[in-house]
């Protein structure tokens, strides 16, 4: 039988969500973030505009970010014999 992925075990359309076991390796990754930003925030030599800047998208960026986020919804819809209305799934951009 194959492995499972996080999305195999969504039940359905309007059932509970099965329980999963925790992942070592996520909570790892979170901890660490939250360390960073943590220290980031510590830096007082940031201004609020310096802070604001890393937080902003370039046009690219952000164009690749609703092109994920468009299949994902996809993919999810999907899984639930559903679509997304208005939506047409376009590929992640490639870098040249």
């Amino acid at each position: 039988m194959a492995t499972k992925t996080p999305l195999d075990n969504l039940s359905g359309p309007g059932k509970a969500l099965k329980a999963e076991a925790p992942d070592d390796a996520e909570l790892a990754g979170l901890t660490r973030t939250g360390k960073a930003r943590l220290t980031d925030a510590r830096n007082t030599a940031q201004t609020a505009k310096t802070q604001q800047n890393r937080l902003m998208l370039t046009p690219k960026e952000l164009q690749k970010a609703l092109a994920q986020s468009a299949l994902q919804a996809h993919k999810l819809a999907a899984a639930f014999g559903r679509t997304v209305p208005g939506i047409k799934p376009k590929p992640p951009l490639q870098k040249p």
